[in-house]
């Protein structure tokens, strides 16, 4: 699975998406992979898919942390230029 957290919430939506994360990590078995990413203002590519749970613990604690907006150039599939040719 892949994990999208929009990282730009209010203090109040973050602690329900937060307790949500725990409960999707709870209801993983051993076999089951995970992809951690965030947005904000941009999107940020997490570390890959893994199947350990203390790792996709790790990662989504340390998105968490990540409480302030990006600054500095966006990556991801929507970062490049507007096409100005219309098809």
């Amino acid at each position: 699975m892949v994990i999208l957290i929009d990282n730009d919430l209010k203090d109040k939506d973050a602690e329900k998406v937060q307790a949500s994360l725990d409960a999707i990590v709870g209801g993983m078995s051993t076999e089951d992979e995970a992809f951690v990413c965030r947005f904000d203002q941009f999107f940020h590519p997490g570390k890959g898919f893994t199947a350990d749970q203390d790792l996709l613990v790790k990662e989504l604690k340390r998105t968490n942390l990540d409480t302030e907006p990006s600054v500095g150039t966006p990556s991801g599939p929507f970062s490049g230029r507007p096409s100005t040719t219309i098809p």
